[in-house]
């Protein structure tokens, strides 16, 4: 990988992640999503879906 696309990898690299309250973290429920490159089907990234407490965090910072 050349220096752009290293670059690029690192500035999205916590995509995967939810941005609650000023802080990138992993979603507090069980549940995982894959997502998936619909050209070719390779996995991109898996996403720890979030809980109601995380949608209930993210509304009252948001406030």
């Amino acid at each position: 990988m050349n220096g752009k696309g290293m670059a690029m990898a690192t500035k999205f690299a916590q995509l995967n992640k939810q941005f609650i309250d000023g802080v990138w973290r992993d979603g507090n429920s069980k549940q995982v999503l894959a997502d998936c490159n619909p050209y070719n089907g390779n996995k991109i990234a898996d996403f720890r879906l979030g809980s109601l407490s995380d949608l209930d965090e993210a509304y009252k910072s948001a406030a």
